[in-house]
């Protein structure tokens, strides 16, 4: 997909799990989680998409006390990045061919 159609999926996974898009653009989308979506005992997450041609990189990081990043909560990140990961391949398959006409 091009990477007009991957912001436009992002934000559509983004808006059907009620979360919160800090910025996005064509390069990159933030998306900020509170402490009260988050998993575990950290204080939020912030995941990073960056879109590089058609590849996305993704990265989520997690906050501690004054929002200091915290590399405590591996597992936790890696399933807010899994989450991320299969909504995106289904929103390609159920999806796929409207985006393909935006």
């Amino acid at each position: 997909m091009s990477r007009a159609q991957n912001v436009t999926l992002i934000k559509k996974i983004t808006e059907e799990n009620n979360w919160s898009i800090y910025s996005s653009n064509q390069q990159m989308t933030i998306i900020n989680f509170s402490w009260k979506n988050s998993i575990g005992f950290d204080l939020g997450k912030q995941l990073t998409i960056i879109y590089d041609g058609t590849d996305l990189l993704v990265n989520c990081m997690s906050f501690g006390l004054y929002s200091s990043p915290s590399p405590f909560h591996w597992l936790a990140n890696k399933k807010k990045v899994n989450k991320l990961k299969m909504e995106f391949e289904i929103g390609v398959k159920k999806r796929g061919n409207t985006l393909l006409k935006e």
